[in-house]
This record gives structure tokens, C-alpha cells and sequence, in this order.
């Protein structure tokens, strides 16, 4: 009456292709076939098989479940550049799960949770192929790389206040692993042999550049808490929550065979306001404040990349006269280098103009543009690993006008 037990079988697959091409540039034309040394074409296929035991355990409103499970995973990898063959390997491993709800009262949940998973590699690592485009940062991938095996554990506490209309939450995870994925990074070993030209004879290094490829290393760690509270504001007629966040971060690195870990912790404070003055009127206030901090140090001296994260944003929904809507929205980030080496802005606004049809108002359709400003062409990202620090770019859309055609599913009377 209280437990069950129960015995599950599973098998599930996925499977990804690849492409690297490199089109060779030679008297002012691209050659219409890729070089096929510096090229990959692969597809990379992860069959997994679980059998195991779970248990269920109820006692008044207390529920516990818990599975063990065996995982035999089998990889098959093809290869058609820059050479033709296959890669054949078998993987066993233990998996479990752990989750118990304890709801105190009608008010009060404390839910525990721990599970043990594994993660496959992508198919950039597996590709075999040393990527000479970038002299000063030769990279390659690493077709020996294991799945990642993973621990996690979490504890989530929420209260509930009905009569006041107040929801506070508070959670802890942890999550490690032994062979996680990482950079292994040659620096400052101008002999070191990276590839083989087409006529046999090694490719070195040389001087100022680096060479990267990953691998499986052990030192993963992270611990991230969140706690959040909401609460209704009576006099403006609106919902607000307020977040904390902050994360706890250690990643394994690897630079000339020495073990380097990287350190990357992150702290926010976030708030939302949300409207609820009119059926005819809605709108959302958010802001968001988060600072960055990742480093690393090993004998080659130290690399940091510290900043400060901003994110401003507001939207308005307005029907007005007869079924006309206004739809606008403003997105404004910020991110800023505590080291002054950049300090990046994106202002990101939307404005539509709309009607709503049949009886029920169900069917709105709109015009309008997106990214007003033209201001979404570049995106930028920064980071930090063994390979050192990273500030890249990513080309955006822009400015562009469409038409929106929307159905509002509603119920109630």
C-alpha cells in the first residue's frame, strides 16, 4: 500500500554529423573542392542501453523515489575526411537518481534531489583534424575524448502565504565530475609537432603561438544558490519579484602538462514588475545587475576577465478605440570590464501596431519592426578558459519590418 517497485528497460540514440570544410583561396577564386588534410566530414552515433530498478515510497503526503541503473552506451564514429574510417567503443556506467518531497504543511515544501548522469561530447571535439586556420591558435579535436560522468544534488525549499499572496523559494545545487571536459593547452614550445604537411614532414608550433585540443580531467565543481521572493503590490495593482543568484564555479584546465584549474563565480540581483491594472493594459518592468569574475593562474602568469553585467528592459500591451493594439518593447545591455578593456552597449527596442478580430478578440494581427535602433548587428561575449581569454563577436540580424499574425487561447467565463 505504501511502496512499489519496478523494473525499466530504455534505449535511446543521437546521432549528429559534422562538416569542417576548408575551400582553398588561389588566384583570386575559391577551389570548388576542400583540402582534404585540414578538413573533416564525421558522424558521430551514442546508442544507449539502461536497465535498472526503481522504488517508490509514499507516506501521507512524503514521497520518495530511487533508481539505480545500468548504462552500457556504445559509440560508433565514421570518418570520411580527411580520411576514411570508423571508431568503435563501448562505455559502461552506474546511473542513479534520488528525489524526495516532503511538504511540511500546505505552506511549507522541502524537495531533495541527487542524480548521477553522464554528458557525450560534441561533435567538434570528436572530429580528428588539426585546424591550421589560425596560425597563432592551432586547434584540434580528440576522437580518444570519454563521455563526461556527472554528480549533481539539489535542495529546494518553498513557502506559500495564500492569504498574503507571497511565494519565497530557496535552492542549492551542487554539481561535479571527474572527467569533465576541458583545454589542454601547449604555449611557448615552438618545436612541439601539431600536424603533417602533405609532403610527410612535421608542422611545428613555432614561436608566440598555441596549441589546444581537448580532453577528459578531473576538478569539475560548481555550487550555484538561488533564492527568490514575489509579493502583490495592492496600491499599484501589480506582482513583484525580486531573485539573488550566485555561483561558485571551479573548471579543470591543462597548459604544457601542468593542471591548472579556472576559476569562474557569478553574483545577481534581479526584480521584476508585472502589471495587473487593466484588461486593456499590460506592462513589465525588469532589471538585472550581475558580476562576472573569471581567472586562472599557473606559471605563465595570470588571466583574469572580471565584468559587470546590466540588463534593462521594459514592455507595454495596449488595446485601445476598437480592438486596436500597441505592442513596444526596450531592451537595454550593458557589459562593462573591471580591467577598462571593454564596455559594451546594446539597445534593442520593438514597436508593433495591431487589431484583433472575431467576437472574442482572439485573433490579433500586426505589423511592425523589430530593433527600431538597429543596434542588434553585434552581440559580444567574453570568457576565460586554459586557453586563455576570450572576447568574441556575434553578427546579429538588425533592423527588419514583419507581420505577426497571433491566436490568444483563453478560457474561463
Amino acid at each position: 500500500k505504501l511502496s512499489t517497485l519496478s523494473a525499466e528497460l530504455t534505449y535511446y540514440m543521437t546521432s549528429t554529423d559534422g562538416e569542417n570544410l576548408i575551400f582553398p583561396y588561389t588566384d583570386g577564386a575559391y577551389s570548388t573542392s576542400p583540402k582534404e588534410r585540414v578538413s573533416a566530414i564525421n558522424t558521430s552515433t551514442f546508442h544507449h542501453n539502461r536497465a535498472g530498478l526503481r522504488y517508490n515510497y509514499w507516506y501521507r503526503k512524503i514521497s520518495i523515489t530511487a533508481t539505480a541503473t545500468y548504462q552500457n552506451t556504445i559509440f560508433n564514429g565514421t570518418t570520411q575526411l580527411p580520411a576514411t574510417g570508423s571508431n568503435h567503443k563501448v562505455y559502461h556506467h552506474p546511473l542513479y537518481t534520488l528525489i524526495a518531497n516532503i511538504p511540511f504543511n500546505k505552506s511549507n515544501t522541502l524537495r531533495i534531489e541527487a542524480r548521477g548522469r553522464t554528458q557525450n561530447p560534441g561533435n567538434n571535439m570528436l572530429q580528428n583534424i588539426v585546424d591550421r586556420s589560425s596560425t597563432s591558435n592551432v586547434r584540434a579535436g580528440n576522437p580518444d575524448i570519454n563521455p563526461a560522468y556527472l554528480h549533481s544534488a539539489e535542495i529546494r525549499y518553498v513557502n506559500t502565504n495564500k492569504k498574503a499572496g507571497t511565494t519565497f523559494a530557496f535552492s542549492t545545487t551542487y554539481t561535479g565530475s571527474p572527467n569533465y571536459f576541458c583545454d589542454s593547452l601547449i604555449i611557448e614550445q615552438p618545436d612541439f609537432i601539431v600536424d603533417i604537411n602533405d609532403n610527410g614532414k612535421p608542422i611545428k608550433l613555432g614561436n608566440g603561438n598555441q596549441f589546444v585540443k581537448p580532453i577528459n580531467l578531473g576538478g569539475y565543481h560548481k555550487l550555484n544558490t538561488k533564492a527568490s521572493f514575489s509579493m502583490p503590490l495592492d496600491f499599484l495593482r501589480c506582482n513583484l519579484n525580486l531573485g539573488a543568484q550566485g555561483s561558485l564555479q571551479r573548471l579543470p584546465g591543462m597548459i604544457n602538462g601542468e593542471y591548472v584549474p579556472i576559476k569562474r563565480d557569478f553574483y545577481q540581483l534581479s526584480g521584476r514588475l508585472d502589471s495587473n491594472i487593466s484588461k486593456n493594459i499590460d506592462f513589465t518592468l525588469s532589471y538585472s545587475a550581475a558580476y562576472n569574475m573569471n581567472q586562472y593562474s599557473g606559471k605563465f602568469g595570470k588571466v583574469e576577465n572580471d565584468y559587470i553585467t546590466q540588463r534593462a528592459s521594459a514592455r507595454i500591451k495596449w488595446i485601445f478605440l476598437r480592438n486596436f493594439t500597441f505592442t513596444g518593447g526596450f531592451i537595454y545591455r550593458n557589459n562593462k570590464s573591471t580591467q577598462g578593456l571593454y564596455n559594451d552597449n546594446i539597445y534593442l527596442c520593438d514597436l508593433f501596431i495591431g487589431h484583433r478580430f472575431l467576437k472574442s478578440r482572439k485573433l490579433e494581427v500586426s505589423i511592425g519592426v523589430n530593433d527600431l535602433l538597429n543596434n542588434n548587428v553585434k552581440n559580444y561575449w567574453h570568457s576565460v578558459s586554459a586557453s586563455g581569454r576570450t572576447d568574441g563577436i556575434n553578427l546579429g540580424i538588425g533592423r527588419y519590418f514583419s507581420a505577426q499574425i497571433i491566436w490568444h487561447f483563453r478560457t474561463g467565463r
